[in-house]
């Protein structure tokens, strides 16, 4: 907590810069439209299913790609059922430019299947575009927890890895701050799984940096769609990452 007050010092400071150069990025950064295919289904000819749901933003509506099948929901559940040898089926519930609050007011409301196995967000980006404080953002992911938890009692939540901002097409400045400030936020969501046993967080930072190191001839456009939101190959190979964590701590089996 420190850290963000000193972050956010440094971002009083610098207000009248940071308030003009996110009003400038959020005009600049192409506005591209939630992935289609909203649900689907792998692995049709296992006879046993599991039941996926996918909630939050903009990576996880699929942003960057035209279908859900390329993206986290068609592509994780595409490696789980090949992996675990089960239907999967899987729902996407998710949009572009929603923050913590408008997934509580429009998404929530949303939800009306019975039943879902394993649930997997990401919320971050647009909380740390406005600058959210870590103890509201705090509350607000309880009370997204706590609806899930009372609405599907036996399913797991998983936390997937917050967005890279400061490999994001951002200037220098405001990514050092926005970054620090989804430090803060991954923080928070570590608090909060340890305070139940059906609750995870994968809080290995995505960097730009690894996915280079591992595949050292790919150029850096092929990782993202407009600088900002990931590439196909992208969500290709986090979904495999995403994958091997739920295989590997026996989330879903």
């Amino acid at each position: 907590m420190l850290n963000y007050f000193l972050n956010l010092l440094l971002a009083f400071v610098c207000i009248p810069y940071l308030y003009f150069a996110i009003r400038r990025l959020r005009k600049e950064i192409p506005v591209l439209p939630n992935a289609v295919d909203l649900n689907g289904s792998e692995g049709a000819e296992h006879e046993r299913a599991l039941s996926l749901l996918f909630l939050g933003e903009s990576a996880i509506a699929g942003v960057g790609v035209r279908s859900n099948n390329d993206g986290l929901g068609g592509q994780v559940s595409k490696n789980l059922a090949a992996k675990l040898q089960t239907k999967i089926n899987w729902d996407v519930i998710a949009h572009t430019g929603y923050d913590s609050q408008l997934v509580i007011d429009k998404l929530l409301p949303q939800l009306h299947m019975e039943h879902y196995d394993l649930i997997l967000i990401q919320l971050c980006v647009n909380d740390t575009l406005k600058l959210i404080p870590p103890v509201i953002y705090s509350l607000r992911l309880e009370s997204i927890i706590n609806f899930l938890i009372n609405k599907y009692p036996k399913s797991k939540i998983l936390f997937v890895n917050n967005a890279p901002v400061r490999d994001m097409s951002f200037p220098p400045l405001v990514k050092y701050i926005l970054g620090n400030i989804i430090d803060e936020y991954g923080k928070v969501i570590e608090h909060l799984v340890i305070q139940d046993e059906h609750l995870y967080f994968i809080n290995q930072k995505l960097k730009y940096s690894d996915w280079q190191r591992r595949y050292p001839d790919k150029p850096r456009e092929e990782f993202f769609s407009d600088g900002v939101h990931p590439s196909a190959f992208t969500y290709a190979r986090w979904s495999e990452d995403i994958s091997e964590y739920i295989i590997d701590r026996k989330i879903i089996s």
